[in-house]
């Protein structure tokens, strides 16, 4: 098996976002020449929107590797380490699969729906090749 897995994501679209930066740039410029003054007043707060919308976009995502889990989700990213993990749980009662890493406290960390991949299979694989149970909810 391999040395680990990763699995990385953007909340929301990020090629849409850079798409309506695209546009309101060159819709700015073309406006820039007719009448600055409106340029101003719209069009560069709308592209500050836009540009922070794409700097501020949070990374949701997962690294598996036989150190441990990290969860990384909002401000918050998780490191757990594969000792402390009991055993991780699959369900997929709804049309997107969830997973919740058991503590062997019983404590449940339950991963973000934007840090799984769409087909869980490759997470499944390397958590069986590092070793943990694996249960279907």
């Amino acid at each position: 098996m391999t040395d680990g897995f990763e699995y990385r994501a953007r909340a929301g679209n990020l090629p849409l976002s850079i798409a309506a930066f695209a546009g309101l740039s060159l819709l700015a410029a073309v406006i820039w020449t007719v009448a600055p003054a409106y340029a101003l007043i719209l069009m560069v707060p709308a592209l500050g929107i836009v540009l922070y919308q794409i700097v501020v976009s949070p990374v949701y995502g997962i690294r598996v590797s036989k150190d441990g889990w990290e969860v990384l989700a909002d401000d918050t990213d998780h490191m757990i380490p594969a000792s402390e993990i009991a055993h991780v749980r699959f369900s997929d009662k709804k049309d997107r699969p969830r997973c919740t890493i058991v503590l062997k406290d019983g404590t449940e960390v339950s991963l973000p729906d934007a840090a799984l991949p769409a087909d869980p299979m490759a997470l499944i694989r390397q958590a069986s090749a590092n070793g943990l149970n694996i249960r279907q909810a």
